[in-house]
């Protein structure tokens, strides 16, 4: 397989760990966390994203698979916060957003 088959993996595992932890965030604002439907489809999605992961590691090194998903799942995770659960950055966290995707456009040149 390319590695643009990893990297197609690594964003589409993103999606879904930004999914689980989306679920689990609404989990969390449950009177009871542990016995809600939120929390179970969050524990779903984080064990289908662990059999995803298994997969991607026979395509691509740890290290860029690891810089590849972080740094996804943490653009995802800020887009869903804004947008699903009204949180808002301040200064610094835009400035780290805007080094993420610094590192993507460096990470790009590396693979």
């Amino acid at each position: 397989m390319s590695s643009y088959s990893g990297v197609a993996l690594a964003i589409l595992l993103s999606v879904l760990g930004a999914s689980a932890d989306a679920l689990l965030k609404a989990a969390s604002q449950q009177p009871q966390p542990f016995v809600s439907l939120w929390f179970v489809l969050g524990a779903l999605a984080t064990i289908a994203f662990a059999v995803g992961w298994v997969f991607l590691m026979q395509l691509m090194k740890l290290g860029t698979a690891g810089v590849l998903y972080a740094v996804t799942s943490s653009l995802l995770l800020v887009v869903v916060g804004y947008l699903v659960f009204g949180e808002r950055l301040n200064t610094a966290e835009v400035t780290g957003v805007a080094m993420a995707v610094g590192s993507f456009v460096l990470l790009g040149r590396l693979l």
